[in-house]
């Protein structure tokens, strides 16, 4: 039975005794004439193992039998010899006896021990198994010179030697094995397992050099979808048939000649049937990932996409990610990274700021007593970050950086300027744009380009330095419905500029997914930081992913909780102590007996130690198992807590109270998609793994997030796209059709024209729109000169309550541009921006909310001129009555509904102009009237603050005072603020007004193509040309009608 054991956990298949001429092999696949034997040969003595042929396995903790089945092909004689099957005889089929299967938990060893814990549901065992091979004859059988003994099975029993056993009852009495050996001077196998994976060769069966994986691989499309009316399985079999629909009209339109027509109007019909037929219902939706240094972002991106390491972190923990980093989807095998460079005014920008940076460390220096340990600390790491970003950026070009404490900043910055326009010049040469056939080469420069780290050999200098964003594309199942996954450095970090270029991101995301530490979760301050942020900028859609969901300490856990949760712990600890005790007590005796020898066991002793063997592997999976589950209890209800808390502390963030939070493992998730040998098949199953690290649940979550905008577009494009391609065919189809006469064409083709004129003047409504909404923006008090005075005045007096203060906090919030939290405001973070904008933000609260109303109101307007304009026109199609208009009553009710399908597509593009525009005017009002870093006001202030921050020495703390509260008293600042807020909102109402008559236009030309079908003679004379296609088409497009009302029925 070991060696039946063994070759299972090889090979882990299916498993066949037979005979084999002079010997037993075993047999990989006995349906296959042509599988490859192996013979058996136990282990020499006093060395551990088994051996197939050459080759030497070693040591498993346990084994899995999901497949195992053993051949009844082996016949007996009364005397227990082998009878062999009589020559040119056919083999009887074997008969196979099937195993646990592998969704089934294995039991325990002994059910007297009690093992399991009160909530396992493990079965108990009622009969040992009993498997007994022996030696066969070497003298008669074996070949020349062959030292190798063989074995066959002669007996399995159940318990009691007596207990009949019948092949159908194998699979469930079989609940422990136990080995025995007929021979004492046979040798004793040993534990074996595949140790090591061999390299597949080309026969579809296993062999030695071949091991066939027990367990399928997890599939990351197959995993369950999110719960959307997308998903539903009525909608996706509606989208199926409306493709397969369009599929069979490509073969119509292309089984004729007209499509081949260069300019012909059936080419374009053809086209956009092929066009509609691969529709994909792919919309855009951009997910941040943002959070402090070292708490996981990139490992969570890696597992959401399912890419080990792809996205690196440091070995220190520290973050690798300087830059944004975007991950898109591409429908291809290989990977491809883009980069974007800084412009000059970027480049220089981040420049001012390293200087600014290394010169402020000096000035701290200066007055030691003027900073707190956590400013010092930060303000070494800064410089420290300059000093590195100058080292790599211009390697070569000084001995010391002693240049940038004595001379001004500006010519600092200038003389490096110089230096870095030829790199810049370099990389705008070159390109560093790269396609990439593996993922581990791709990985790697993505780390040259996001990480702070010297060159690598292929590049003349590093990369780093110039690069603000990085956007990858590769071919990844979350990505696969338009999500844009966007990993991104925290707000807290040390830079200005990358805290800047955050902030910016998340403005401009769709959803944004605050990452932390599960164990601190509740007193991040990183998360709060977003929440903040997302407070002033009015950011609805913030969820929270606790990682290290791992981190799990039973002991503390058991002292930790109370009551019930805590005598379960307790419980479950016990099973797994009990668990190792008995295996270290069988591992204990197997060792005794190894140290004896193979040539020195007597027979009772071989017998134990074969039974022990079997003990020991399936004991190695029961310890796992109560490991798992007690895991997954102290995850469980240690997640449980964690969001139940995150969810009452930030629940004022959300629009209905309800966050989304999410803890995970990403350790968790490697170990379930690493779960394919069978030894660890035989402890825990895969999925289980993957359920609790929680990123199955996240990846679905991520998918939902787009599953209403991919409802929406499907919904279009079978509710309107398609109907109006069926309408225009079968304009198309009238035309040639030969039904109207001359008189009657005219009738037509004079509707058709005023049609035309009647939608040409729809566009004058919407050339004024501009106007119309900044005539409203000047009705907002922005330039009354009383409440710019009454502003100033307020920043003014609000600086005078801050003059009070010690003049280390004074200093640590002037280098943290007036947003802190020191022990001198009890740790509470303060805004002196908020508090410096504070009047003028509560004056034009309530304007600019009537404001957004007025908005809406003259979009309004100009949609209804838009649809009245498409309603007259219909109504000309009236001007027929009578006997003329049931003769065109064909081509009518064609004409009408290519018009209100256009009319409705126009209205949903609008639709959409308007939501772009609503979110930009967002944005603009939270650059505007709030005090985010990246605000007008907060920009305007920056340089103050780095002036007061570079006063040192004596009378500094005055000075500094002075500064502040002389910019804060100056009109011009809220003046300035005024002339810029009045300038973006132009600049958005010319677009949208650009916009919308450009879309505008689109329609009507589409309007004027279809209508050309009726007055254009090159189209009847295309579609008279052939008879028996046009005739064709017709068919299709009868059938089509009926397609299309049933799959409208069903959406």
């Amino acid at each position: 039975m070991v060696l039946l054991t063994t070759w299972y956990l090889i090979n882990m298949t299916r498993i066949n005794l037979t005979p084999q001429g002079s010997r037993h092999h075993l047999l990989s696949d006995a349906s296959n004439s042509e599988a490859e034997t192996l013979p058996l040969i136990p282990s020499p003595s006093g060395a551990p193992g088994v051996i197939f042929g050459q080759q030497k396995y070693q040591q498993s903790p346990s084994i899995d039998f999901s497949n195992l089945q053993l051949s009844d092909s082996i016949s007996h004689s009364a005397t227990g010899e082998e009878t062999p099957p009589a020559p040119n005889s056919a083999s009887p089929a074997p008969q196979l006896f099937q195993f646990n299967g592998a969704d089934e938990p294995l039991p325990s060893i002994e059910p007297s021990n009690n093992l399991l814990s009160p909530s396992s549901s493990a079965p108990a065992i009622s009969s040992p198994v009993s498997f007994s091979f022996e030696p066969t004859s070497r003298a008669t059988h074996a070949k020349p010179h062959s030292s190798q003994p063989t074995f066959r099975l002669t007996s399995v029993e159940f318990g009691d030697r007596n207990t009949p056993v019948s092949p159908s009852g194998l699979s469930e009495k079989l609940g422990h094995v136990r080995l025995h050996s007929a021979e004492p001077g046979a040798g004793v196998p040993r534990y074996v397992s595949p140790q090591a994976q061999r390299p597949r060769s080309h026969s579809s069966l296993p062999t030695r050099r071949q091991a066939s994986p027990l367990a399928p691989r997890h599939v990351v499309e197959d995993e369950q979808p999110p719960d959307a009316d997308f998903y539903k399985p009525a909608f996706q079999q509606a989208l199926q048939d409306a493709k397969a629909l369009m599929s069979g009209l490509v073969k119509v339109l292309g089984s004729g000649e007209p499509h081949l027509e260069e300019g012909a109007a059936m080419q374009k019909f053809y086209q956009k049937a092929k066009e509609l037929a691969g529709f994909q219902p792919r919309s855009r939706r951009i997910v941040a990932f943002v959070g402090d240094s070292g708490v996981g972002k990139s490992s969570v991106l890696n597992s959401l996409l399912d890419c080990d390491n792809f996205a690196r972190s440091s070995d220190g923990g520290t973050a690798c990610t300087c830059v944004a980093t975007e991950y898109h989807y591409h429908n291809s095998n290989q990977l491809r990274l883009e980069a974007e460079i800084f412009n000059e005014q970027e480049l220089q920008t981040r420049l001012e700021e390293l200087v600014e940076a290394y010169q402020d460390y000096e000035t701290l220096q200066a007055d030691p007593g003027d900073e707190e340990d956590e400013e010092k600390a930060n303000a070494r790491e800064r410089r420290r970050t300059a000093e590195q970003t100058f080292n790599a950026m211009f390697t070569g070009r000084f001995d010391s950086l002693d240049f940038i404490l004595q001379d001004p900043k500006g010519t600092i910055v200038e003389r490096m300027m110089t230096w870095a326009s030829h790199s810049l010049q370099r990389l705008r040469e070159i390109g560093i744009d790269q396609t990439f056939d593996t993922a581990d080469e791709c990985s790697e420069r993505l780390t040259s380009f996001t990480s702070e780290q010297l060159g690598s050999e292929e590049d003349d200098f590093p990369l780093w330095p110039y690069i603000r964003k990085v956007c990858v594309y590769l071919k990844a199942h979350v990505l696969s419905q338009g999500l844009i996954l966007v990993d991104l450095p925290g707000l807290r970090d040390l830079s200005a500029t990358r805290r800047n270029a955050t902030e910016r991101c998340l403005l401009q995301c769709d959803d944004i997914m605050v990452v932390c530490h599960r164990d601190r979760a509740t007193i991040d301050a990183g998360v709060e930081s977003i929440f903040q942020l997302a407070k002033k900028a009015k950011l609805s859609s913030v969820g929270i992913i606790c990682t290290k969901s791992d981190h799990n300490n039973a002991q503390e856990a058991e002292r930790d909780w109370k009551g019930e949760k805590a005598h379960e712990i307790g419980n479950r600890i016990t099973a797994v102590k009990n668990a190792k005790r008995v295996l270290e007590t069988v591992k204990t005796r197997m060792a005794e007996l190894h140290e004896v020898g193979d040539a020195d066991l007597v027979e009772e002793e071989r017998t134990e130690l074969l039974r022990l063997v079997g003990e020991s592997m399936f004991l190695s999976g029961s310890v796992a198992r109560h490991k798992f589950e007690l895991s997954r209890y102290i995850s469980t209800i240690r997640n449980q807590e964690v969001i139940s808390k995150l969810k009452e502390t930030y629940k004022q963030h959300a629009p209905e109270g309800d966050i989304d939070v999410f803890c995970v493992s990403n350790n968790y998730y490697k170990q379930g998609r690493s779960a394919r040998a069978p030894a660890q098949a035989a402890k825990v199953d895969a999925l289980s793994w993957l359920n609790l690290s929680g990123i199955l649940s996240l990846r679905k979550h991520c998918l939902g997030l787009i599953a209403d905008s991919q409802y929406r577009l499907a919904r279009r494009y079978m509710v309107n796209e398609i109907p109006q391609l069926a309408s225009s065919l079968k304009l198309w189809v009238q035309a040639g059709s030969g039904t109207l006469d001359q008189e009657q064409k005219r009738a037509i083709h004079r509707i058709v024209d005023n049609i035309d004129q009647r939608l040409q003047t729809n566009d004058g409504y919407l050339s004024r729109i501009a106007r119309e909404l900044d005539d409203e923006f000047n009705l907002l008090p922005l330039r009354d000169g009383q409440r710019l005075q009454r502003w100033s005045k307020g920043a003014y007096f609000a600086s005078q309550v801050w003059r009070t203060w010690h003049f280390q906090t004074y200093a640590a919030f002037c280098r943290n541009y007036g947003r802190h939290a020191t022990k001198a405001t009890g740790w509470v973070h303060l805004d002196w921006n908020e508090e410096a904008m504070s009047d003028m933000i509560k004056d034009l609260e309530e304007p600019w909310e009537r404001f957004v109303d007025k908005i809406d109101g003259v979009c309004k307007i100009k949609y209804e001129e838009v649809q009245s304009g498409f309603e007259e026109a219909l109504a000309l199609l009236n001007e027929l009555s009578g006997e003329k208009r049931e003769l065109l009553s064909g081509s009518i009710e064609a004409i009408e509904d290519v018009l209100e399908r256009c009319q409705d597509q126009l209205m949903v593009a609008l639709g959409d102009l308007k939501l772009d525009f609503d979110k930009e005017l967002g944005m603009l009002h939270t650059d505007a009237l709030s005090s985010i870093g990246t605000s007008i006001f907060c920009k305007a202030m920056e340089e103050t603050y780095h002036k007061a921050m570079r006063e040192s020495g004596s009378g500094s703390d005055a000075r500094r005072k002075s500064i502040v509260e002389g910019r804060l008293k100056d009109e011009t600042i809220f003046r300035n603020l005024n002339t810029e807020f009045k300038s973006r909102f132009k600049q958005l109402t010319a677009k949208l007004q650009s916009d919308m008559r450009e879309t505008f236009l689109i329609h009507v030309k589409e309007v004027k193509d279809r209508l050309n079908l009726v007055r254009d003679d090159n189209v009847d004379i295309e579609s008279e040309r052939d008879v028996e296609f046009r005739e064709q088409v017709s068919r299709k497009l009868e059938d089509a009608a009926v397609e299309i009302r049933r799959i409208q029925g069903m959406v």
